[in-house]
Formats: C-alpha cells, structure tokens, sequence
C-alpha cells in the first residue's frame, strides 16, 4: 500500500477527508498533510522546492480556488502545476486532482468522461483549463482528474444547512425540483484510497466520481428535517445535473451512499457539520 502526501489539508474538502482518515488505518497510509498552516507551504507553493517532506506514492491533491473572478480562478490551472511538481519532487507515481463535474454543461442528459467539456459558468471553465494545463504535463507522475459531483457537506445545499438558512429550490414545469449527482465522504474517501493503490498505467486521466443515480434536493433537506421554499424555476435553470459512473464501476463498486439522502445526511451531521 502506497504512502499518501495530501495537499490542500486545510480546505474543505482536505478537512472532511481528515476527519475520516485521521486515528484510522487508512490514516496511517499518509505520510503529511498539508496546508496553509504547515511551515513549508508557501516554499514548495512558490517556488515548487519540497525538502523536508520525505517520500510519497500517491499525491492528492484536495487544494482548490471555487470562488473569486475568473483570473482567480484560473489558479486552478497554477495549483494543478504544483501539485504536480510536489509529486515529482517527493517520488510519487500518481497525482490525484480534484476537477468538477462542472466541466460539463447542461442538464437533460447524463455526462460521461467521452464527452467533450461545455461548461457553463466560470468555475467549471476554470477546472476545464485545469484538466487542459495537467493533460499538457504528461509523463511521470501519472495524473488523474476526477470530476467530482457534490460533496455531501462541502456544497452550497450542505452549507446553507449547516447555517440554518433558509433554502429556496426551483420548482420546474413537471413539479419536482432540482436532481444533482452526488458524492457521500465515506465512499470519496474509499475512492480516493481504490485510486491510490492503482497501478499508475491504469489510472484513467479523467474520472466522474458520482453515485448511481442523482438526487432530488428536497429529499436531502427532508432527509435533514427542513423544508423548502419554492420558487418558479428560471428558464435556464437546470433540473438535473447528472454524471455517470459506468467508467468508476470498472475500478470499484457503486457508490451506494451517494445516491441515498438520508446517508449523505446522516455522514453530514455525524462528520461534517463543523465544515462549514
């Protein structure tokens, strides 16, 4: 089993896998976590210099910029560069960065990896640049992007609730609301460990990282014991947002808690709320 050296310790999505993996044995495969709080951080973010880390397998790279102007964001595109370069630096064989299924476009269909990136606002054009600028690097490390659907505990749904505002969903044309793929942290933090024992010829280079099926979020708020406010929905609003994970289940099993409401609830109040 491969060391892992996780960087972006301090963010949201590196605090939620903390809080999984820390005093576990999966928590004893890593080798650092790392984040704005750890001394060498703004050396190896500059400059790409690593000493003092040691030696790791497997990068994952859980750092990103999901707010700001779209130069902000494009940091994305610079953060994936480092990450890679600390994989160098530190002999890793694989770099796992953290895309979103926001690459994708709109809604009606369910996305595959095959599909060519439409995104449609600038943070998923930000992350397309991203899968763009690691494409470019090649070679060794082996990288993969994983277009992660929503994280249960880590999205707006997940974090108007843990503030305890009030949630306004669209109501559309057939009378439901918005459906969204999403991802449970237990089975984000079971994948991440399932791509980090890959051989690295066999990590695919992009990857949707999703449940079987999307969710309806007025389940994930009756789930929580909230009630919605509806309003009529826009005429571009998007019922469904859907990814597959056909190309996941050749690589591990269905993603059974990310499909399921009252799970992602249940992680969120027993894991998740203090991420907010």
């Amino acid at each position: 089993m491969s060391n892992i050296l996780v960087v972006g310790a301090s963010g949201k999505l590196g605090r939620i896998l903390r809080s999984l993996w820390e005093g576990t044995e999966a928590g004893a495969r890593v080798s650092g976590w790392i984040g704005r709080d750890h001394p060498g951080y703004r050396l190896w973010t500059e400059t790409g210099q690593a000493g003092g880390l040691g030696q790791a397998e497997t990068v994952l790279a859980m750092w990103g910029v999901t707010a700001g102007t779209p130069e902000e964001l494009a940091d994305n595109a610079l953060l994936a560069r480092r990450a890679t370069e600390l994989a160098r630096a530190v002999g890793a064989r694989r770099v796992i960065h953290m895309s979103s299924a926001a690459v994708y476009g709109g809604g009606g269909r369910l996305w595959t990896e095959t599909d060519t990136p439409a995104p449609r606002n600038p943070y998923g054009a930000a992350k397309a640049l991203m899968e763009r600028e690691i494409a470019k690097l090649g070679g060794t490390p082996a990288s993969c992007a994983l277009r992660l659907a929503n994280v249960a505990g880590a999205d707006m749904l997940f974090s108007n609730l843990a503030l305890g505002n009030d949630i306004v969903l669209d109501r559309f044309p057939d009378g439901g609301g918005p459906l969204r793929s999403y991802v449970a942290p237990s089975d984000l933090a079971a994948a991440l460990l399932r791509l980090s024992d890959l051989p690295p010829e066999d990590l695919p280079p992009v990857l949707n990282l999703a449940g079987p099926a999307p969710v309806a979020m007025d389940g994930i708020l009756a789930a929580a014991g909230r009630t919605p406010s509806w309003r009529p929905a826009p005429q571009d609003a998007l019922q469904s947002m859907a990814i597959s994970d056909s190309f996941w289940r050749r690589i591990g099993p269905p993603l059974v808690a990310s499909a399921d409401p009252e799970r992602l609830v249940a992680e969120w109040r027993t894991l998740m709320e203090p991420v907010t």
